[in-house]
C-alpha cells in the first residue's frame, strides 16, 4: 500500500511542480492527516470512476491543502523533505497505512449496517446538516430495548472548527421509570465529538445493568447550554445502535 500511495503522489506532484522559490514545511503531524486525506481522494475516484482522474483529482488535492492553510508550493517543499529522509518517511507512512486500515475497517462495519439494517436498533433519522436544519439543535433519542446484553451506539458526523457549541459530545444513559422524577439512569461513557472537519465515527458501549431497563435515552448530539452560542456547524451522516 505504501508504495501505491508513494508512486500516485509522486506522478500528481513531480509532474506538476511548480518549482516554488518560497520554501516552507509543513508541521509533522498535519502532513500526515494531508495524505490521509489525498489518499482517500484518489480511493473515492478509483472506486467511482476506475482510474485516475488528473486534473479532477488536483484540484481536490488543492482544496484539501486550503483547508489546513497551506499552498501547493508547502506541499511539494515537505514532499521534497520527505523523500530525502525515508526513515521519517517510513515513519510517516506507516502512521497514515494504520489509520487508512481504521477507516477502511469502519467504512465496513457502517455499510454492513446499512445491507442488514435489521441490525439497527435505531429506526429514527439518521442524517442531519446544520446550521442549514437549525441553529442551536440537539438530537435527542428514545430507543425501547428488552434483552440483555452490552450495547453499542455509534455516530459517524462531521463538526467544523468554527462550530459554536461548547463541549459537544455524545451522551447516552440507561433508563426505567423508578417513580423519581428523572426516573432512573445509568450513563454511557461520555465521548467529545472534536472540531476537526473531517467525517469520523465515534463511539460509547455499556452492558444493560438489570432487566428493569426499558430504554436507552439521551443525545446523539449534545452541548453545553449557554445564552450567546450562534450557530452549528455539523454534518450527521449515520447513526447505529446495536446489540453485541
Amino acid at each position: 500500500m505504501r508504495i501505491i500511495v508513494l508512486l500516485s503522489l509522486l506522478l500528481c506532484f513531480a509532474s506538476c511542480k511548480n518549482n516554488p522559490k518560497t520554501v516552507c514545511l509543513i508541521p509533522r503531524d498535519t502532513f500526515r492527516e494531508i495524505l490521509i486525506d489525498i489518499h482517500q481522494v484518489d480511493g473515492y475516484y478509483s472506486l467511482n470512476y476506475g482510474k485516475f482522474h488528473h486534473n479532477d483529482t488536483l484540484n481536490f488535492y488543492t482544496q484539501i491543502l486550503a483547508r489546513y492553510g497551506y499552498i501547493r508550493a508547502c506541499f511539494d517543499s515537505t514532499f521534497a523533505y520527505y523523500t530525502q529522509r525515508p526513515k521519517k518517511f517510513d515513519d510517516i507512512y506507516d502512521e497514515v497505512i494504520t489509520e487508512l486500515q481504521k477507516l477502511e475497517q469502519e467504512n465496513y462495519m457502517l455499510h454492513s449496517f446499512e445491507i442488514d439494517s435489521t441490525r439497527n436498533l435505531y429506526k429514527g433519522r439518521k442524517r442531519w446538516q446544520l446550521p442549514r436544519e437549525g441553529i442551536t439543535q440537539k438530537i435527542p433519542f428514545s430507543i425501547p430495548i428488552k434483552d440483555s446484553g452490552i450495547y453499542t451506539i455509534r455516530v459517524q458526523l462531521k463538526l467544523l472548527p468554527l462550530d459554536h457549541a461548547m463541549n459537544p459530545r455524545l451522551t447516552a444513559y440507561f433508563w426505567y421509570n423508578d417513580s423519581t422524577k428523572d426516573g432512573f439512569r445509568d450513563y454511557f461513557p461520555e465521548v467529545a465529538y472534536e472540531k476537526t472537519g473531517k467525517f469520523t465515527v465515534y463511539t460509547t458501549s455499556k452492558a444493560r445493568p438489570n432487566k428493569k431497563v426499558k430504554y436507552i435515552k439521551g443525545w446523539f448530539l449534545n452541548y453545553d447550554d449557554k445564552n450567546n452560542i450562534s450557530y452549528r456547524f455539523v454534518e450527521v451522516k449515520t447513526i447505529i445502535v446495536a446489540r453485541n
